[in-house]
């Protein structure tokens, strides 16, 4: 017999792994925005490295893509503080959802404890009852 926890044991495990996997895709869009700050530090290295070889040619444009790879930089590094920030919120939401998992399962193991109990009882009842006609059939006898 299928306890009624059963089905909220489901329900919460759907939940954890959801979260779970919502907390998978916040780290590898993390992991996507640090490897798109290093690749653009190369960038700017090789960009810098260019510009001292070639002086006369990068002194037009230097300052210009400079700029411009400031404000990509801080806007990556500001995409991965908030991202950093939904990660911390996640794991406390995955956190609850555990938390109501292992409770829904302990309900579940409960009501199933209870239930074999109660079989028990009722079984030694009936054995009590068993025991106690032969006894007065055999005594009538």
């Amino acid at each position: 017999m299928k306890s009624p926890f059963a089905a909220l044991g489901r329900l919460h495990d759907w939940q954890v792994r959801e979260h779970q996997r919502l907390l998978s895709k916040l780290r590898q869009q993390q992991q996507a925005l640090q490897a798109a700050l290093e690749a653009l530090a190369e960038e700017v290295a090789a960009e810098q490295r260019f510009a001292a070889e070639q002086p006369f040619e990068a002194s037009v444009s230097l300052h210009a893509y400079m700029r411009a790879a400031a404000a990509k930089r801080a806007n990556l590094e500001k995409r991965l503080v908030e991202l950093k920030a939904a990660d911390e919120q996640q794991q406390d939401v995955l956190r609850a959802a555990y938390g109501e998992l292992k409770r829904a399962e302990l309900l579940d193991e409960r009501a199933k404890a209870d239930a074999a109990r109660k079989r028990e009882d009722e079984a030694a009842k009936e054995r009590d009852d068993l025991s106690t006609a032969r006894r007065s059939s055999s005594g009538a006898a």
